[in-house]
């Protein structure tokens, strides 16, 4: 009966405030503010999520130093990503684990076949939204190294411009293929930017340093994953390891990417404690 995609809101939240759990929904920075959203660059949204700790610390509502994070898509790579911050990022916090659910990590993501990297190779294939927004927030997280034209044509950059701060991903998505198909290639790669793309792209994901805290991925291993690849999320966990960070992880083969937080957050919860 839903007249949305997914569910908004945090899965499982009275039971994390029953045990005892303050829980904060981070507020990405881009989304009602100034300035373009950083759509999946790590550091970024790792550093929102610490802030709203802070925060929720300035309220009379018992918070203390020690946390873990869970996230989902997206938030799965800002999770895992929270976990490589520094001490003074953490600024007197302890995370003590983190859970990043079907994490889209976008150096993983690329690296995969079947993954998000099949539009870059050509004008003529419509760019998943994913795709088209992870590109958008390395941008603006780099302007100095990118810029829209690297990567959009005229005619992206009209969507972009028309749709990135009003759509969803998936109606964005939609957008693409249909302008794609009107009105010509809404992509098109300078390859001299293949590079510096690539750089921005390994700098704003996880897997850059080991851990701080032990990491639990939780999988959707439905029809290998029906919107972060299976073999994406398992590359990151590889990646991880190969650091010397403790991670494990759970398949879930029954649940796809957005039935997935339903079906393991009682896992997360659990583990966490």
């Amino acid at each position: 009966g839903s007249t949305t995609e997914f569910d908004y809101g945090v899965p499982g939240l009275q039971k994390f405030i029953d045990e005892g759990w303050v829980v904060c929904g981070t507020d990405y920075q881009g989304l009602g503010t100034k300035g373009r959203h950083q759509y999946t660059v790590g550091r970024t949204n790792a550093l929102d999520a610490v802030n709203i700790i802070h925060a929720a610390r300035e309220l009379p509502v018992g918070a203390g130093t020690h946390f873990g994070t869970i996230g989902w898509s997206q938030g799965g790579a800002a999770a895992a990503a929270v976990a490589e911050l520094t001490d003074a990022d953490y600024n007197g916090l302890k995370v003590v684990g983190s859970v990043p659910m079907s994490p889209g990590v976008p150096v993983s993501y690329v690296r995969v076949p079947g993954g998000l990297g099949g539009a870059l190779a050509s004008g003529d294939v419509p760019p998943d939204g994913h795709l088209f927004m992870i590109l958008s927030g390395l941008q603006a997280a780099f302007p100095q190294e990118l810029s829209l034209s690297d990567f959009y044509t005229e005619v992206g950059i009209r969507v972009h411009d028309s749709g990135w701060n009003t759509q969803p991903v998936h109606h964005l998505s939609d957008a693409l293929a249909r302008s794609n198909q009107h009105y010509g290639p809404v992509m098109q790669i300078d390859k001299s930017k293949l590079p510096a793309l690539m750089k921005a792209i390994t700098e704003s994901s996880a897997s850059l340093i080991k851990a701080r805290c032990p990491i639990f991925v939780t999988i959707d291993s439905q029809h290998g994953g029906s919107v972060v690849p299976v073999a994406a999320q398992t590359q990151y966990i590889s990646d991880a390891q190969a650091l010397g960070s403790e991670v494990t992880s759970k398949e879930y083969p029954n649940d796809d990417h957005f039935s997935l937080p339903a079906s393991s957050i009682d896992d997360a919860r659990a583990w966490l404690d």
